[in-house]
């Protein structure tokens, strides 16, 4: 049952400025303030009378939903039309309403300390206040008048507190109707209901003048919050590598682009041709998702007051897909330009959506949220708003709880409206405003690096070169200013948003932590669809760390070497062939290494390179290595590295870790033996057919009749079991071999191929990976959560698993250890002990790296 909340009366001094909320220890102060927001009122093209009843605003990681039965005429809006604020918790605008009514708000977190007030009781009218707690805790609600005689406060200590006012009439520049409301809490409810209200006139017949019509006036909210702060740092998790460019995201015609803020150079991301153009750019730098609107769809390239919808570019598979086709769903009201022409920034978890108003329809930026299935919750919160006649959004973007709103409002003469306001996403407040006299550019779109550093990128020509340069304090620095160039390329077009920073997928070396000792130095290129060896290049996010894998073991593609020849010490030489494809138009260097010594460290002196010209076809390139010293046992085995980059890189064989822009890594186990075998493994491959059907085949090259081949099976990459057995087919000849495996995997599943001959020591080839539908192998019920909820995993063996949960910062909130049986697993997560948010779960084990996003409620 809720619990109403006495109210007592307490008296305030006179003061000239806003009050805030005075804050306990681990609480912050969040205000409301509607100088920056847009109070909607009633609008027959626009705004339905439903949701001007029924809005919903940020209150820092709050939501404040303020609900009333006002009609069209009775609910105007927030303006500065009443000026009675000497003494008061609010400054600026405030909200008008005519009449009686009731007006409900509604926090959907408990806050404390809640401050506001109310202008213009007089003439008899009356306001009753009460509050309801979810929890059991008494606040205490007093009432206080400002000023003068006209206002009767009663209620002190019930669960009603009243201000009435006498018969007289006052402006609203006089303070005498004025009533400063503070209710202690904790509190989730406060309803206003306003009776009695009366209107004054004076004259007669035609000639009357309304003195006093009944309205009054909401003031800015300030409460107290124990939700955890706007972080600051939120896109160091986007931290380049060392040596890797810190890039951030552009938009241009219906691409994405990501560009080095030191030097302007920039490399494709992906295109979406669906739209023409692609706009409104937030970037999830923890889930790896891009949002965005599509821009100009229109006839002739004009604005589609019908396009309502966001899409999605998931940067983990490379899909596009609409993740909401009418964001009106949402509670967001669109004008003439739809979700077009406006702007958009990613912060804290959630996407922030500008909205393009019209005329009287503020211009809005919308705060977007997602359950743990990262669909758009219901409601979007209002964050932001601007007046349509100074105001056409370039972009915005966010940063340290900071919203920096980069205004390119012009008009068809000299005079413009470009400006740049700096909001504070805590307080609602204006913390720097930059009009355009004082500007020294003209503010375009706006990113941040994952430093917080911005930027101002593009330009205002729709056909014309893009730029990008640092910005801070009103002020760019002209002289880091860039051209955007890709490759050798200068692109023109239409320059949409910006967005945040970003750290694109790369290859990765994966032999053991030994050979890349700097965990932000390891050796890893980034994608080049015409430098590589062999046919594919596996890129990830971060270089495989899964426990007790050997090299090659992590992706698909080592694939440079059609078969590893086992490395024969008594020689002092190794060869070895790698197929490398270069049509870059310019030479690249292949660099290679073997650990001849076993001690866990590519050296210079281990190392070979060759040069490569570019071609259109595939290239056979050799590596030898003579006078070998080292004397490894036989059976032992030892790691190979390949790398292949541009010329201009200038890779020696000092570089077997580090970062290159181009190109390929690619690592292998060699099997150290003294007598190789006589047959010439060409290729070996497995392919998932159906989820319950993996072929395998390999080609033989010169077959001797009493070699024996065995397909091996693992699901951890360590341990194998002989999976198909048989022996040559003919002697001397060449032939393929293949063999269906129809066994059902959860995750991930290894095949390797063991050759063997009388006399010899087996060769191995090089291991196959497949990666099947995890969606099974880990669950979280119930989810949402707010007390116990369980974690399910359904492992393949018996192993052990880390299982950490992420907050939306990146930050590690809960770790545990534990033994996995082979089968269904349990473990229970006490989601009451963490804070009401969206989280990610992540479950790393030495067969699976898989996460889930958990979402935790309070009751």
């Amino acid at each position: 049952m809720k619990k109403l909340l006495p109210v007592c009366l307490f008296f305030l001094l006179l003061c000239s400025h806003v009050v805030k909320a005075q804050c306990p220890v681990n609480f912050s102060s969040v205000s409301l303030n509607w100088d920056n927001l847009d109070f909607l009122a009633q609008d027959p093209t626009y705004i339905t009378l439903t949701k001007a009843q029924t809005q919903h605003f940020a209150f820092n990681k709050n939501r404040v939903t303020i609900t009333h039965n006002y009609t069209i005429s009775n609910a105007v809006g927030e303006n500065a039309l009443n000026t009675a604020e000497t003494g008061s918790y609010g400054t600026g605008e405030d909200v008008q309403f005519i009449g009686n009514g009731i007006i409900t708000i509604s926090f959907q977190n408990a806050v404390q300390n809640v401050k506001f007030s109310l202008y213009d009781i007089d003439a008899l009218q009356k306001v009753t206040v009460t509050a309801v707690n979810n929890a059991s805790s008494i606040p205490v609600t007093t009432l206080a008048k400002v000023s003068g005689t006209l206002l009767t406060i009663a209620g002190s200590n019930t669960n009603s507190a009243s201000a009435t006012a006498g018969a007289g009439y006052i402006a609203n520049n006089i303070s005498d109707g004025t009533v400063n409301v503070t209710i202690d809490g904790p509190v989730t409810t406060i309803t206003l209901t306003i009776t009695n209200s009366t209107i004054v006139q004076t004259g007669n017949g035609n000639n009357k003048t309304t003195l006093e019509d009944g309205s009054f006036w909401l003031s800015d909210i300030s409460a107290c919050t124990n939700a955890t702060p706007f972080p600051t740092g939120y896109y160091a998790v986007s931290k380049p590598f060392t040596g890797q460019p810190g890039y951030v995201l552009a938009a241009i015609d219906d691409s994405i682009i990501i560009v080095d803020p030191s030097n302007g150079k920039a490399r494709f991301l992906f295109r979406d041709p669906t739209g023409n153009n692609i706009n409104s750019v937030g970037y999830d730098p923890y889930n790896k998702f891009l949002y965005y609107t599509y821009s100009l769809t229109g006839a002739n390239k004009a604005v589609n007051p019908n396009d309502k919808s966001i899409q999605k570019y998931d940067v983990n598979t490379g899909l596009i897909s609409t993740v909401i086709s009418d964001v009106t769903t949402l509670g967001i009201p669109l004008y003439t330009s739809g979700v077009e022409s406006g702007g958009a920034a990613f912060y804290d978890g959630a996407f922030y959506l500008g909205i393009e108003g019209v005329n009287g329809d503020e211009s809005k930026i919308w705060r977007i949220d997602f359950d743990a299935s990262f669909n758009p919750i219901f409601p979007a919160r209002q964050v932001y708003a601007m007046v349509t006649d100074f105001h056409d959004w370039s972009d915005f973007v966010i940063s340290n709880g900071i919203l920096y709103d980069f205004n390119g409002k012009s008009t068809t003469t000299s005079t413009r409206y470009e400006s740049i306001d700096h909001i504070s996403l805590q307080t609602g407040a204006t913390l720097a405003s930059f009009p355009f006299a004082t500007l020294n550019f003209i503010p375009r779109q706006a990113s941040v690096d994952w430093t917080e550093k911005l930027f101002n990128v593009g330009t205002a020509l729709s056909a014309s070169t893009g730029t990008i340069v640092p910005y801070a304090n009103g002020a760019i620095t002209a002289a880091q200013q860039y051209t955007i160039t890709k490759g050798t390329a200068t692109p023109t077009g239409s320059w949409g948003d910006a967005g945040e920073a970003f750290r694109p997928k790369a290859d990765f070396g994966d032999a053991p932590s030994s050979f890349d000792p700097d965990p932000m130095a390891p050796a890893m290129h980034e994608l080049d669809i015409n430098l590589r060896l062999g046919n594919t290049v596996d890129i990830e996010w971060n270089k495989p760390d899964l426990p007790g894998l050997n090299a090659d073991l992590d992706g698909d593609d080592e694939d440079g070497l059609t078969f590893v020849r086992i490395m024969n010490m008594r020689s002092g030489a190794y060869q070895t062939d790698v197929n490398v494809y270069n049509n870059t138009g310019a030479a690249a260097t292949v660099a290679a290494w073997v650990d001849f010594n076993g001690d866990g460290v590519f050296q210079s002196n281990e190392g070979i390179t060759k040069s490569v010209a570019s071609s259109a076809s595939m290239q056979s390139v050799s590596l030898y290595w003579t006078g070998i010293l080292a004397n490894l046992p036989d059976n032992s085995r030892t790691y190979l590295r390949i790398r292949i980059t541009s010329a201009s890189n200038n890779m020696t064989t000092s570089n077997p870790t580090g970062y290159f822009s181009n190109g390929e890594v690619e690592d292998y186990y060699l099997l150290v033996n003294a007598t190789p075998l006589d047959v010439t493994l060409k290729d070996f491959s497995a392919k998932k057919v159906t989820d319950n059907k993996i072929t395998l085949a390999w080609n033989i090259v010169d077959e001797k009749a009493q070699t024996f081949y065995e397909l091996q099976k693992s699901v951890d990459g360590i341990n194998w079991k002989n999976l198909f057995e048989r022996s040559a087919s003919q002697d001397n000849s060449s032939i393929h071999y293949t063999y269906d495996d129809l066994n059902t995997i959860q995750a991930h599943v290894y095949y390797r191929l063991r050759l063997s001959a009388p006399n010899k020591n087996d060769a191995y080839s090089n291991v196959q990976k497949i990666m099947y539908n995890s969606s099974n192998y880990l669950t979280v019920s119930p989810n949402p959560a707010s007390m116990l909820c369980k974690i399910k995993i359904n492992s393949m063996v018996q192993e052990t698993a880390h299982i950490y949960l992420l907050d939306v910062g990146g930050a590690t909130v809960f770790q545990k250890t534990v033994t996995l049986l082979k089968g269904a697993n349990s473990i229970l997560l006490p989601a009451q002990d963490f804070q009401a948010g969206v989280y990610t779960l992540r479950v790393l084990t030495a067969s699976a790296n898989e996460t889930k996003r958990v979402s935790i409620q309070k009751k």
